[in-house]
């Protein structure tokens, strides 16, 4: 058995980057600012139709983190893919935030500018967009979205209720999803 003292206790923290506990797949999003006519507008994407995860979604561009790739990187990337808008047309503006979902996923949004002009030479993945476009960020500023909150339960079926010394009755926590709906633009 490993020596359990606070001396190596304490050097192993001290070496330690934290990091999120548990099995999280990671993915990480472009959320790119484009400004055209004096407007600031977000680029968004509509996932094709006959996509296996989430077709038909309007979505920022983006995908999961690669092995070795940082979330910025695996942002930039996707959205080359994607959209095939250069990684060298795009300007990360600030830290990135993180989104953790019941389902198991944590997704980085990263921040971007594109040009205008930079949209011009763009050339959609057919397998994955069926279009891009601007949406002004005026739209989502100024129109509250339809929230829908759905409750999550934990599936209890089969837990050793026993073994963990509790009762059929135990107040498991439960928790909610939010999911924003906007009206579609006009």
């Amino acid at each position: 058995m490993k020596n359990l003292d606070l001396g190596t206790i304490t050097h192993y923290y001290s070496q330690k980057d934290g990091k999120t506990i548990g099995k999280y797949r990671e993915y990480s999003v472009l959320m790119p600012f484009v400004e055209h006519e004096k407007e600031v507008n977000l680029l968004l994407e509509l996932r094709e139709s006959n996509m296996e995860d989430a077709p038909g979604e309007i979505c920022f561009p983006g995908g999961r983190v690669e092995t070795g790739e940082t979330p910025e990187i695996a942002a930039l990337r996707e959205c080359e893919e994607e959209l095939g808008i250069s990684q060298s047309d795009i300007v990360i503006i600030g830290p990135t935030d993180r989104l953790y979902t019941f389902s198991g996923a944590v997704i980085y949004i990263v921040p971007g500018v594109i040009q205008y002009d930079s949209l011009k030479n763009t050339v959609y993945s057919k397998a994955e967009v069926e279009e891009a476009f601007l949406a002004p960020l005026s739209f989502f500023v100024d129109n509250e979205p339809y929230v829908h909150t759905g409750r999550l339960i934990p599936d209890r079926s089969g837990f050793p209720y026993e073994m963990a010394g509790i009762d059929e009755n135990y107040p498991w926590d439960t928790g909610k999803s939010d999911v924003p709906v906007y009206k579609p633009l006009p």
